[in-house]
């Protein structure tokens, strides 16, 4: 289907390689360059925000901008025609007026905009054609493009192109980017070679520069060369396409290295402008330099909504976002003025530290500071260069006093910092605002809690659990770390856990159960004890790497035939539920992680993880902002048609989420009877998919059970801890070591560790 039409169905696929890029993350700790370490002094100059409502469309498919105009296409469904409306729209940033322009493409769309040299819109329109066969059944259609010319002023097609096997595009291509440089000559990326053509204004072939892997984008600068972007040794790269040589340069140098670069546009006071999604620069290709003009967040812009961002001839920063709620496309142009800081009203600066920031909580930070007329949220976000160094940074800052006034402890060892004092106890401020403990769900407020005082709370969870079928489990609630084991012992003909290797297998036994050998109260540590040694020895069997490239059947049918017992899994809906139980063709046993109280169904934070310092001087400021996130709007704005993004704290939205999770959807027939359609369509690898039908009542019950039994938190693990398991067990694995050797060392280390950090 493409992009952009409208389907009664929306597919989720729960991919194991997401859970393994997760555990290979934790791991890291987290590893790998973040986001820029921003400061919270207020610089000299900010940009100050502007909106202009775009209204409801399903798909804005692309948009430039022309002198002090911007064009953008968009798409919207029509339920009465069951077709596509589309149409390219004009917004004039002088006269403050948006225009409306008649396009008609029929059947076809319209895949991207660029500018010709001489002033016309160039349209790259995409067709797709179904044939059929004597039958009238449908046989395999094509896909055709075209290049249509457009006068901006009066929206007249002057001229129209096909292309096709005479200019030397594939009959196959599938083209996505697409750029005019200086002299007229059009580039396309096909992605099915993949290659870029270079085709001159006339359409006759200059190049085709065969590509050893994927583009991310393809953009001009301001004096018309064409660059692209693509994922490299050492994050992403931005290369000149070198029409000399017929190839793609090396990659540029700057003088900082971006990890991630959400969006390219072409600049005019700077050669283009780039987007990390946190923050925008100003690029000097000549110098090698990225100029950090404003983030995001400090005006009030999401950056993982931004979809096009251009600058204007007088410098001011035009962008487009757009949000989907689970079942519209809202999406809003902004326009973005350069102020003196001292010409905007003040506000009181309240500082949020963060390693890593959720994107919920950016979207209430900045309808924070829309609203409050006293106060604003800069976020710091820690670690431009690697993870450790962000870590102790944000460590020091805190033990200092000089910290943020709020704490993302998402990414951090909660236990750790709550029990060393440094978070402010939550239950006074809540009751001094009315709100009652009673009127959320308490077993999730009371994983976060220490000696009867909250130190900080998540805004909405799942559960992580271990999960397997009832003819394998029985009526198993819980288990201990040994009685797992000797499950384990009892099927080593079957496949117990996918992806077992030696390292994933520490983690699920280990590092996701560090509680169980560290008590961090006392401060005593158990790794020289009978179980941990129990478990080096089941993990040497294993592979040191899971190799899965000989797997004929998927996770879904070896869990059928019983080839597979258990999957470690995040559930954090009722439709998460239905599949698994789907999938599984019988009841779900979900008999969570080990522990000695035999609760190892847990709670995870799925929403940001925040807390205020207890030596911040504004406290009564950071509380303004945390309450929004427990208020019935918020938590009912946690309530979405995704059906897959987390529970919300409150009881109140819980229950709106069942009940929505219970409404049925239907359509029309021929005959004008209403019949019941799939809410949606869920699927587990590449060889599950099941559609989800409004759930029942044993259902909601089965959830609501599930989340009653977790009482206890994942708690994320140390790096250090991590690192020295990893460090002293890998002699183990290749047989220099004894397992009663490589326990004691590790006892000794971490317990050293212990002692200095508690």
């Amino acid at each position: 289907m493409r992009c952009g039409m409208k389907s009664n169905k929306k597919r989720k696929t729960l991919f194991v390689a997401v859970l393994m890029f997760l555990f290979l993350s934790l791991l890291a700790g987290c590893g790998g360059k973040k986001t820029e370490e921003a400061g919270t002094e207020r610089p000299e100059y900010i940009y100050v925000p502007e909106y202009f409502n775009l209204g409801s469309s399903d798909y804005i498919g692309s948009a430039i901008n022309y002198e002090n105009e911007i064009f953008y296409y968009t798409e919207a469904w029509d339920d009465e025609t069951g077709k596509s409306r589309t149409g390219i729209s004009k917004y004039n940033f002088e006269s403050r007026k948006s225009e409306m322009i008649s396009l008609d493409v029929g059947e076809a769309s319209v895949s991207a905009m660029q500018i010709t040299p001489d002033g016309k819109i160039a349209l790259l329109i995409y067709e797709w054609t179904n044939t059929e066969d004597e039958n009238g059944e449908y046989q395999d259609g094509s896909g055709s493009y075209a290049l249509w010319y457009m006068d901006p002023e009066s929206g007249e097609i002057t001229g129209q192109k096909e292309l096709s096997e005479e200019n030397g595009v594939a009959k196959d291509a599938y083209l996505g980017s697409f750029y005019i440089d200086a002299q007229g000559n059009n580039y396309l990326f096909n992605s099915n070679e993949p290659c870029i053509y270079v085709l001159s204004g006339d359409l006759q072939m200059v190049a085709a520069i065969s590509l050893s892997d994927y583009i991310n984008q393809m953009f001009a600068s301001k004096d018309g060369e064409i660059y692209v972007t693509l994922y490299g040794n050492t994050g992403t790269e931005i290369r000149k396409i070198d029409l000399t040589k017929k190839a793609l340069s090396d990659p540029l140098k700057f003088d900082k290295e971006l990890m991630n670069i959400n969006g390219c546009m072409t600049g005019i006071s700077c050669d283009f402008l780039v987007n990390d999604q946190n923050t925008v620069y100003a690029a000097d290709v000549t110098a090698g330099t990225f100029t950090k003009l404003f983030d995001w967040l400090d005006a009030d812009v999401n950056g993982n909504n931004v979809n096009y961002f251009g600058e204007l001839p007088d410098g001011r920063i035009w962008v487009i976002t757009s949000t989907y709620d689970g079942n519209n496309n809202e999406a809003e142009l902004l326009l973005l003025e350069k102020k003196k800081s001292s010409e905007v009203a003040q506000k009181e600066e309240v500082t949020l530290g963060t390693l890593w920031l959720d994107d919920n909580v950016k979207s209430a930070i900045i309808d924070f500071n829309k609203s409050s007329d006293k106060y604003h949220i800069s976020v710091k976000t820690y670690g431009q260069d690697d993870w450790e160094s962000g870590l102790t940074q944000f460590n020091a800052d805190v033990a200092s006093g000089s910290g943020p006034d709020l704490v993302d402890f998402s990414n951090l060892n909660y236990t750790l910092y709550a029990e060393k004092g440094v978070f402010e106890d939550l239950y006074p401020y809540m009751e001094k605002s009315g709100l009652k403990k009673e009127n959320y769900v308490e077993n999730v407020l009371e994983a976060y809690e220490m000696d009867g005082k909250l130190y900080g709370f998540t805004t909405e969870f799942s559960i992580y659990t271990i999960v397997g079928k009832q003819s394998v489990l029985g009526e198993l609630s819980g288990w201990t770390l040994s009685e797992m084991m000797d499950f384990i012992d009892q099927h080593k003909d079957s496949e117990v856990f996918p992806y077992a290797s030696q390292q994933y297998m520490l983690y699920l036994l280990v590092y996701n159960n560090m509680d169980e050998f560290i008590d961090w109260e006392s401060g005593k540590c158990s790794f020289d004890g009978p179980e941990f040694a129990r478990i080096l020895e089941y993990t040497k069997t294993l592979p040191e790497q899971y190799n899965d490239d000989t797997e004929e059947e998927g996770e879904a049918t070896k869990l059928r035939n019983n080839k597979l017992l258990l999957l470690m899994q995040s559930v954090s809906s009722v439709e998460e539920c239905q599949m698994l139980e789907g999938m599984m063709g019988e009841n779900p046993v979900y008999v969570g992680y080990p522990n000695k109280d035999r609760e190892g169904n847990l709670i995870s934070a799925v929403g940001g993880c925040l807390a205020i310092s207890s030596k911040s001087g504004n406290k009564e400021a950071a509380w303004a902002f945390l309450q929004t996130l427990l208020t019935e709007d918020y938590q009912n704005s946690l309530v979405d048609g995704f059906g897959w993004s987390g529970f919300p704290i409150l009881k109140s939205a819980l229950e709106l989420q069942f009940e929505k999770d219970m409404t049925p959807e239907y359509y029309t027939d021929e005959n004008g009877e209403q019949v019941e359609q799939p809410k949606t369509t869920w699927g587990y690898g590449n060889d599950f998919e099941i559609d989800i039908y409004a759930a029942k009542q044993e259902d909601i019950d089965q959830v609501r059970g599930l989340i009653a039994s977790a009482k206890k938190r994942q708690n994320n693990v140390d790096e250090e801890l991590i690192n020295i398991i990893s460090e002293e067990t890998e002699p183990f694995f290749k047989g220099q070591k004894s397992a009663s050797d490589v326990s004691n060392v590790i006892q000794n280390r971490i317990q050293v560790y212990v002692n200095e950090n508690r």
